[in-house]
């Protein structure tokens, strides 16, 4: 009784028309170096080739009561680059990437030269990750403020770009951070790990909700999205 209520509560959510913010992080079918949640490559094309109402980030944001897309990558990861950016740009899809700086040019993860690679792209929007990709919630003020505000400022070095758009490693952020980022006014919006469409955004735009999607639960989000979003 329960599963069933929570799956007539996901549908809902999603009644009213709105925009939906993506969530994904690795796109392969063998991860050399696994570092997060997971996405075939073939679930990944059949994501992209069932819709035709994709839109960038900044876009879904202005338009949150209309039916689009979003797509969002967290952590940089080199599969990224490698499989789902050509597919992608292929497709002439936006998509954002946040990145965690501490982590370029390590093992896993995309180089410094494919971010500025990427950032030359017009369908690519590079957001934060905080600077070394560790849990936000409970840190202690400075910490807090370092990880928020550093990883952006050393971001815009690297590519000479604003950079307006931060997610929480993990998805999560407290009372502190929250207030951090409200009176420093560098990023439009955060976004955390979970939740659904903008239309259900609450107040506060630093906690934006994101949809994730990956193989665990593939087919029961699309069939959310399909009978929401239409199919090609």
């Amino acid at each position: 009784m329960l599963s069933c209520l929570k799956r007539v509560y996901k549908r809902i959510r999603f009644v009213v028309p709105s925009a939906t913010v993506l969530m994904l992080h690795h796109v392969t079918d063998a991860p050399e170096h696994k570092r997060s949640i997971l996405m075939s490559t073939d679930r990944f094309k059949e994501l992209i080739d069932s819709f035709d109402v994709f839109v960038s980030l900044s876009q879904a944001l202005k338009i949150k009561a209309q039916k689009r897309l979003a797509v969002t990558f967290d952590d940089g990861l080199e599969d990224v680059f490698d499989i789902a950016y050509p597919l992608l740009r292929k497709r002439n899809v936006p998509f954002t990437v946040f990145i965690a700086p501490d982590l370029l040019d390590t093992e896993g993860y995309i180089t410094t030269e494919q971010l500025k690679k990427m950032a030359e792209d017009p369908l690519v929007t590079i957001g934060s990750h905080c600077l070394s990709h560790v849990p936000i919630k409970g840190l202690p003020k400075e910490k807090q403020r370092k990880e928020l505000f550093e990883s952006k400022a050393m971001l815009e070095r690297i590519l000479n770009v604003p950079v307006n758009y931060l997610a929480y490693p993990y998805g999560q952020i407290d009372r502190q951070g929250i207030k951090l980022l409200q009176d420093n006014k560098g990023y439009d919006y955060a976004f955390i790990a979970s939740g659904g469409p903008l239309g259900r955004t609450p107040k506060n735009r630093f906690k934006t909700p994101r949809l994730r999607v990956d193989d665990k639960k593939f087919d029961e989000t699309m069939q959310i999205l399909r009978s929401v979003y239409g199919v090609k």
